[in-house]
């Protein structure tokens, strides 16, 4: 027996064969250009088509519970529900814009046990993350994720050497089967398809959760990998911490929840990129209930340009001369900051002035001239 139902934005074929319901659901965005394929047989996988460009098919993902279930490798569907999302956001702080809109088709899919996927279609993107809605503690072992792309595209690949990052990585321009198992990167990652689109690989809402990276397979696809929650740590140096015993799961949360984005955004252009609000659009809204005190603007940074001025009657540098004149060149141009980073005071002592700084005077310069002073330290 095979049932069919479709609307604008959803089509759902479900297949009964003898007790097994065997579930495939396509979710589209209002504009018709994103098309997500979700077959919910046994594994659960997703496909995802541009314009009728193949960008990724047949993706597994699974989320694997200690001493519980491997939740997608034997999908058990409870119900479906769909919805269009189309909204106005506000930024607190309007980074890019001050009005985002929030357009797209979202499916939840509830399965047994208390789980369940979300997915949403937008015009330039694609995300879904899973939820849990029963309560109490809860360890989540490993999430698998395999984006098996269509062709061996190239990639813009930030690899990392351990899983103490910076998140400061050189991009490397590598074919997909270039990367062997054992190398992975931290993301943003970006797939260049030529022709077409290029495609941007991130996560979206991070609450009590570890960061995604991708890892390499040798061939067109790549996998997601989680470090594991750190048991013991070893401090270093003023700002490095190193974990040096690992637990067997990569999180352990607390439910009702729902665990971060997985997100795959589609540019037809380069300045799409930037222009792209994808990641906003997923996050949490600001749990702030005043908001008026933070004062976005731009900012001289010193790191940047590395002291470096000319034609000057003092000696450039990590000195109050140095950053009163940053402060008259904000004040100019009207720069709403300047930033004071490493070397103001000596590592250790907060209340200290460096060699040749004097910071109250600075803060007392800066306000004259209408300019903040953003100080910089290190996190230990």
């Amino acid at each position: 027996m095979r049932l069919i139902w479709t609307s604008l934005a959803v089509s759902l074929v479900v297949f009964l064969q003898g007790h097994a319901v065997v579930a495939q659901i396509g979710l589209s965005d209002p504009c018709g250009l994103v098309n997500i394929q979700l077959e919910l047989t046994g594994q659960a996988r997703f496909s995802v088509a541009f314009k009728d460009l193949q960008i990724v098919k047949d993706c597994p993902i699974s989320l694997s519970i200690s001493d519980g279930p491997v939740v997608g490798k034997e999908v058990k569907v409870v119900d479906t529900s769909t919805k269009t999302i189309d909204q106005i956001l506000y930024p607190e702080v309007p980074i890019k814009n001050a009005r985002i809109r929030d357009l797209c088709n979202e499916l939840t899919v509830q399965l047994a046990d208390g789980y369940g996927l979300v997915f949403r279609a937008y015009p330039d993107a694609v995300a879904y993350r899973w939820t849990l809605s029963r309560p109490g503690q809860i360890k989540v072992a490993n999430e698998e994720l395999v984006l098996r792309f269509a062709q061996d595209h190239q990639i813009y690949f930030p690899e990392e050497e351990s899983l103490l990052s910076h998140s400061e990585r050189t991009y490397k321009y590598l074919r997909l089967s270039q990367i062997e198992a054992g190398r992975f990167c931290s993301l943003p990652a970006l797939v260049d398809i030529q022709p077409g689109p290029k495609v941007a690989i991130t996560e979206a809402d991070l609450l009590d959760y570890p960061g995604m990276y991708l890892k390499g397979t040798g061939s067109k696809a790549l996998e997601a990998m989680f470090p594991a929650v750190a048991l013991r740590e070893r401090q270093v140096d003023d700002r490095t911490v190193r974990v040096t015993q690992r637990a067997d799961y990569i999180a352990s949360t607390s439910g009702p929840r729902s665990l971060p984005w997985r997100v795959i955004i589609i540019a037809q252009e380069d300045k799409d990129l930037i222009e792209n609000q994808t990641v906003y659009k997923l996050a949490t809204p600001c749990r702030l209930t005043d908001t008026s005190w933070i004062r976005p603007g731009k900012v001289a940074w010193d790191w940047w340009n590395a002291n470096n001025l000319y034609g000057v009657d003092f000696r450039a540098g990590v000195n109050t001369q140095t950053y009163k004149y940053y402060i008259d060149f904000a004040a100019k141009y009207g720069i709403e900051y300047i930033i004071l980073d490493e070397g103001w005071y000596p590592l250790g002592n907060l209340l200290a002035n460096a060699k040749d700084m004097d910071v109250e005077e600075l803060f007392r310069y800066a306000k004259g001239k209408g300019v903040g002073i953003i100080l910089w330290m290190t996190w230990k």
